[in-house]
């Protein structure tokens, strides 16, 4: 029942001052990330400014941050182990970007509060589950300004990890926002199949479906004998209450190409 808030203070005359940034980091065998509960007492906040981020890397576990009262404005994610999925629900406004790695402290055993890396956009390595679905309620808009990535290793015929995307304000890919979910690459068996991915803006406000990066969900190539590629996936964009816009990116569903055999 407790919340993790890092939100910027409040003025009763000027502006609350910016919001700090919360890491979630798990290891070891089958370690996820799980939040229970629907209320502010058990949700993440980072309010005050642009600056509240939520950065979460998983190696080995799902990842479920669906509290309706989450209040973030950006998150970036990374699930290391295939098949695993990541879902964030926020409160309002949300910005899929880089989160800065940030800590200074260290452990009495040495580990260091810092990650690694920065945590750019959302990454998963596909496979069945290893699905990202990120809403943002109420009219909130949902700006992917980094990649979203769920192609899995290659290899296996392994399909690509599905991406839901909803909001109730304007949905815009722009800087480096593509959408990728391409199936395997495969060199000894057929290409593995893309996966599907959904845009919706609901009726909660009017705004539009912005697509300035590219979306893919192409099957996935093989190189080796004769083994066809993989099936392109589907993608399915809808607005609610407003129009979508193909202002730069291309939407890519094709088969996956082979080197002796057919197309997918």
């Amino acid at each position: 029942a407790g919340a993790i808030d890092v939100s910027g203070g409040t003025s009763g005359a000027a502006t609350q001052g910016n919001a700090g940034t919360v890491q979630l980091k798990t290891a070891g065998t089958n370690s996820a990330i799980t939040q229970t509960g629907d209320t502010a007492a058990t949700a993440i906040l980072a309010t005050g400014g642009t600056t509240g981020s939520l950065a979460v890397v998983s190696a080995t576990g799902d990842v479920t941050l669906t509290n309706d009262t989450n209040d973030v404005a950006k998150v970036g994610a990374n699930i290391a182990t295939a098949g695993k999925f990541f879902k964030y629900t926020d409160a309002n406004a949300l910005k899929i970007d880089t989160v800065t790695a940030v800590g200074t402290l260290t452990s009495p055993l040495g580990t260091a509060a810092l990650p690694v890396a920065n945590t750019s956009g959302i990454t998963t390595l596909g496979a069945v589950g290893g699905d990202v679905v990120v809403n943002a309620l109420s009219t909130g808009t949902l700006d992917v300004n980094q990649a979203i990535l769920t192609t899995p290793a290659s290899g296996a015929a392994t399909v690509g990890g599905s991406v839901t995307l909803e909001a109730g304000g304007a949905i815009e890919l722009a800087t480096s926002g593509t959408i990728t979910t391409t199936g395997a690459a495969s060199t000894g068996t057929v290409g593995g199949v893309g996966g599907e991915i959904f845009i919706n803006h609901t009726n909660a406000a009017a705004g539009n479906i912005t697509i300035g990066k590219n979306v893919t969900a192409a099957g996935g190539a093989t190189t080796t004998g004769a083994f066809n590629g993989g099936a392109g996936g589907v993608v399915t964009i809808s607005n609610a209450n407003g129009s979508i816009l193909l202002t730069a990116g291309a939407i890519d569903v094709s088969g996956g190409t082979s080197g002796a055999a057919t197309q997918g």
